[in-house]
């Protein structure tokens, strides 16, 4: 009589197999979440993009850019860092309190002709992170120059890096910016977007 003997596998290559799988999700979701952080930069990068092509044509029109006094007298607010005022985006884009929809009365914003139809926040809303927070309008009224700048979940999707004035600084996020000022400006006042809806 023949002894056959079945092979199985052992308890430590069950282990090793599913440390294998575990390390290849895990991989998996570190890219993953990657993809979609780099998805929403872009989108907030485009849209300060779209601000900075309405504040040009404005400039075009008008020969000047929208001063901060323009934006307090459209119920925005502006804080001072030496000679640059960090205004806020919804003043100057005639969007609601919130950023998420067209002001009740857009005409009063200085730039309202410029924008297209249907331009929406860039960033997503949730109860404490409005888009004032998160994008800054930046005005220098001396130089008369400017810059719009918005916060980015990577580090590496902004071109400058934030300042050491920043809120929450010591986190790993970026900022873009675009405008004369851009290399100044470096998000000063802005908040760090962790903790922002995916």
């Amino acid at each position: 009589m023949l002894n056959r003997k079945t092979k199985a596998f052992t308890l430590i290559e069950l282990l090793v197999v599913m440390a294998i799988i575990a390390l290849l999700l895990l991989a998996t979701l570190a890219g993953l979440t990657y993809g979609l952080q780099k998805a929403r930069d872009t989108k907030r990068q485009k849209a300060a993009t779209v601000v900075q092509t309405a504040i040009q044509a404005y400039y075009s029109d008008n020969n000047l850019y929208p001063s901060k006094d323009a934006i307090v007298a459209n119920s925005g607010t502006c804080t001072q860092y030496g000679t640059i005022w960090r205004c806020d985006v919804t003043a100057l884009t005639g969007l609601n309190a919130t950023g998420s929809a067209q002001a009740a009365d857009p005409t009063t914003s200085p730039l309202h002709q410029y924008f297209e139809d249907g331009f929406t926040s860039p960033v997503p809303i949730n109860g404490n992170k409005d888009l004032d927070n998160l994008m800054g309008y930046y005005v220098d009224d001396v130089s008369l120059q400017y810059a719009v700048c918005v916060v980015t979940e990577l580090a590496a999707s902004g071109n400058v890096t934030p300042a050491a004035n920043v809120n929450d600084e010591g986190t790993n996020w970026g900022c873009f910016c675009v405008g004369p000022l851009g290399k100044t400006a470096q998000c000063r006042g802005l908040e760090d977007p962790n903790g922002l809806p995916q």
